[in-house]
């Protein structure tokens, strides 16, 4: 069966190790390929119920008032690209693609291996290096 380039990149990423790089080599490889130019507003939340309403609700409100934002959460419903959302909306397949291009060339000049959590993360930190917005949550 032919896969399409996205299907490709997530069935790379769904079967990619679990294994998670110790902290201060993830660290390195993060600040050397990631690190944004101009520092957004961050907003984190946690917590056992409610994270997705809350994230919604701030998405909602902050995009309504005019403020630039991406939300990236997980696990996604329907489609992975509604892992990563700027102004609202899911990010486009071709950027999606880009972002694991990125990601994969990084990680095979450090001569890393990554796994699902990962890619997941990284394509939001690469989708808010592109785009700059204002707030992540």
């Amino acid at each position: 069966m032919f896969l399409n380039e996205k299907e490709a990149w997530l069935n790379k990423i769904y079967q990619a190790s679990s294994h998670l790089l110790p902290f201060l080599e993830f660290k390195s490889f993060f600040l050397q390929y990631f690190s944004f130019d101009q520092k957004p507003f961050i907003i984190t939340v946690g917590g056992t119920n409610g994270k997705g309403s809350v994230v919604g609700l701030l998405e909602h409100t902050l995009v309504n008032s005019g403020v630039s934002v991406l939300v990236n959460t997980s696990p996604h419903l329907q489609d992975y690209n509604e892992r990563v959302k700027l102004n609202g909306v899911s990010i486009k397949d071709d950027l999606l693609i880009e972002g694991f291009e990125y990601i994969d060339e990084c990680a095979k000049k450090q001569g890393i291996q990554l796994g699902f959590a990962h890619y997941a993360f990284l394509l939001a930190c690469y989708v808010a290096k592109i785009e700059m917005p204002e707030i992540l949550i």
